[in-house]
């Protein structure tokens, strides 16, 4: 049942800071990609998962893509100590508590240790008609990641509303490309970031066009390669619908400007930002994924140059918080660090 409408304009944020070039772009200065609006909608939550949750419908307007909706489950704490944004892979279809096995166990143990805990989809299993979610285009990635940040700032300022607290975030796979968008592409009050599996949008040129080859990581076996396959691009197809650019350059035609066309919509896009002094990042990688997003991943990682670490969980596959061990890692290291740097 719908109870209360209200629309929230989030603020246009024009930094005056010059694009750098990619590989010197470690300065400490804010991007200048603008933020969108909302008008939220507060909606009955579906069953399964936490209980206890309030939950909102948000339509999330950005430049230069169309409108799609993004949902939040809400749980509250009495005086809660700061806020944790949970996003899921690939579009960012489902909550988090309900697709990974241990979902609930990475929720629920932040929320036992004081922290509001709000969980974002962008769509199932309150819309079906969004499979694509955040990711939908025409427009392109990097177009369509406006709508995380617009999310998160509206978290942070609607929901949260206390500048004195910090808010955190993670997301998995997909979902930490579009949080590493968040960080690298926009200004943004995240406080600490657990980036799991990713983010395989780092370098979208390395995962279409399948050139770079294999690259070592640090977590499993020996080198991994790069590029996506056809599963994997087909998650990044609908940004530029009705071409399927990505999933066409891994079976060797790539778009107008090859890689350069892909560089320009990933995470380290021109005018990406590393060093992100009010933000810890956590990257987590899991032993037995041999996906691209480890390589891609550690690329985005090993630009920071702000405060950061990486973490192991040698059991988990690429989706953590289908292991135990990896999602009370995952609720660990937030309660750990989910504080204001």
């Amino acid at each position: 049942m719908q109870k209360l409408v209200f629309t929230f304009v989030v603020a246009v944020l024009v930094a005056s800071a010059a694009f750098a070039q990619e590989d010197t772009a470690t300065e400490s200065v804010q991007p200048t990609r603008s933020l969108g609006t909302v008008t939220q909608t507060s909606i009955t939550c579906h069953s399964g998962g936490m209980t206890g949750a309030t939950c909102q419908q948000l339509t999330v307007t950005c430049p230069g893509v169309n409108p799609v909706k993004a949902y939040l489950k809400i749980n509250t704490p009495s005086n809660p100590k700061g806020t944790v944004l949970y996003g899921t892979g690939t579009d960012g279809n489902g909550l988090y508590d309900t697709i990974f096995t241990y979902g609930k166990t990475a929720v629920q143990n932040v929320y036992n240790a004081g922290f509001r805990t709000v969980q974002v989809s962008w769509g199932t299993p309150f819309n079906t008609s969004q499979p694509a979610g955040w990711v939908q285009g025409p427009g392109g990635v990097l177009a369509g990641s406006c709508r995380w940040a617009t999310v998160a700032n509206y978290v942070y300022t609607r929901v949260q509303n206390n500048s004195t607290k910090p808010m955190c975030a993670t997301a998995n796979s997909g979902g930490a490309g579009a949080l590493a968008y968040v960080l690298s592409q926009y200004h943004n009050n995240i406080s600490m970031a657990e980036v799991t599996s990713g983010p395989p949008s780092a370098r979208l040129d390395w995962g279409c066009m399948c050139k770079q080859g294999k690259m070592p990581t640090f977590c499993g076996k020996g080198s991994v390669g790069t590029c996506f396959g056809q599963v994997d691009a087909g998650v990044w197809d609908p940004a530029w619908s009705p071409n399927n650019y990505c999933s066409s350059a891994v079976k060797g035609t790539p778009p107008p400007g090859g890689s350069t066309f892909f560089l320009n919509n990933s995470v380290e896009a021109p005018g990406a930002v590393y060093n992100f002094p009010h933000t810890y990042v956590n990257v987590v990688f899991g032993g037995t994924d041999t996906s691209s997003a480890i390589p891609i991943g550690l690329d985005w990682y090993n630009k920071i140059t702000s405060s950061k670490e990486q973490t192991c969980i040698a059991d988990a596959p690429h989706s953590i918080p289908n292991v135990l061990d990896g999602a009370t890692q995952i609720a660990n290291d937030i309660i750990g660090l989910c504080k204001i740097y």
